[in-house]
């Protein structure tokens, strides 16, 4: 995992249930706690009917990510509230392949991966949104802007023999 680098003004709940839920089970997995007691059982209280095999099946994919992959990606702890930029385009990823946007899901899986992801990567990323989908859950990715920023001029002061000059 590589350092975290947050999302301004985004946190978990605004990603929505089936985003948070999906972020904080990928997180789990991937921090080792995904076969840990107490987060089947959290799994299981949030969506009684497929919770458990949702989180066996996102701990079989954050190996298999962390297998495939070229780069580290920046993966928060479970119980942190912010989101980081490789966590949003795991979100992005996952609500393509939900709503069968392949291309789409491909391009997230390739920035993530650093590299084209497997065929049986992306056929898990579906198999897991299905699972979401009975369970009632859709995973939803925020819509973001492009912000222009303007350039701001930087101020040269020069300082010589006690006399000051703005260029």
């Amino acid at each position: 995992m590589a350092a975290c680098s947050f999302i301004p003004n985004l946190c978990l709940p605004k990603l929505g249930t089936g985003a948070g839920i999906l972020t904080f089970g990928f997180r789990a997995c991937a921090h080792g706690f995904g076969e840990d007691p107490r987060t089947i059982e959290s799994f299981r209280e949030a969506l009684p009917k497929d919770g458990p095999e949702i989180l066996l099946h996102l701990n079989s994919f954050s190996k298999s990510l962390s297998r495939q992959g070229r780069r580290r990606i920046g993966v928060a702890s479970p119980a942190c509230g912010h989101i980081t930029a490789d966590e949003l385009s795991l979100v992005a990823a996952f609500a393509r392949a939900q709503e069968d946007h392949g291309f789409a899901q491909e391009a997230h899986l390739t920035w993530i991966l650093a590299a084209p992801p497997s065929t049986g990567l992306m056929n898990h990323m579906r198999d897991i949104t299905d699972l979401f989908l009975c369970s009632g859950l859709n995973i939803s990715c925020p819509v973001f802007s492009a912000v222009h920023h303007p350039a701001q001029t930087a101020q040269l002061v020069v300082k010589s023999g006690g006399k000051v000059a703005h260029a």
